[in-house]
């Protein structure tokens, strides 16, 4: 049940999830464990992670509970039902040219990940009734007392009442995890509350201090792009 709780205090954000280093400092690691929880939209966005470690000296470790077109919804729905019955084993993975059925808990049990990522179902992820009613647990759905709520929402519209949209998460062995479901649209970057708010999870995530005036950043003169960082690439020839 651990595990489980553990995985509905990330799985309702479909920007980022951030668990962090167990020590206060330490240098950049040789070995980075990441596992997804998604559907093929994670597939893509690993095609090249591995690359990109072993080029900064980093071997990168991808574990994958995906399932092709799921929403999280869907996620959360068999992570309970194989709670309920182990035997459940809703997801395949590949280990050394074998497959093997699993489930959400042996995913996240078979590793001490480093990173554990959520994707919503891109059809969607821009709608924000997906981002209600979020499920923190068996005990009449309050967070753990390792979790904090950070701000919250009046939702849904036609029936308000306050509903987690950020909170953390402290881990007995020090880890710590950071979940918002706010940005949604790519307009709303343009807030400077809200990336302080973000940029403040992240640090505090990842050990570091935290500014008393919160972590500020500019905005990007996306004018100043090159055009051929926009321009579509050609594929590799295989």
């Amino acid at each position: 049940m651990k595990h489980l709780r553990a995985l509905a205090v990330f799985c309702v954000t479909t920007f980022v999830m951030i668990a962090s280093s167990h020590a206060e400092e330490r240098a950049l690691p040789r070995t980075v464990k990441v596992l997804t929880i998604g559907n093929s939209f994670s597939e893509n966005a690993c095609k090249y992670l591995k690359e990109i470690g072993k080029d900064q000296g980093v071997e990168i470790i991808i574990g994958t509970a995906n399932i092709g077109g799921c929403p999280l919804e869907k996620h959360a729905r068999l992570a309970r039902e194989s709670d309920a019955d182990p035997s459940l084993k809703p997801y395949t993975t590949k280990h050394d040219g074998k497959t093997t059925k699993i489930n959400l808990q042996d995913a996240l049990k078979a590793e001490e990940w480093d990173f554990v990522t959520i994707q919503q179902y891109s059809l969607h992820s821009y709608r924000p009734e997906t981002y209600i009613n979020n499920y923190f647990g068996p005990n009449n759905n309050q967070p753990a007392d390792n979790v904090t709520i950070l701000a919250t929402s009046m939702l849904p519209p036609e029936a308000p009442k306050a509903e987690p949209v950020a909170w953390c998460i402290e881990r007995p062995n020090g880890g710590r995890g950071y979940a918002i479901v706010m940005p949604h649209f790519y307009k709303n970057w343009s807030d400077d509350n809200l990336r302080t708010f973000i940029l403040n999870g992240i640090v505090w995530s990842a050990k570091r201090e935290v500014p008393e005036a919160g972590v500020k950043s500019t905005l990007t003169d996306l004018t100043l792009f090159k055009p051929a960082s926009v321009n579509v690439v050609p594929k590799r020839p295989n």
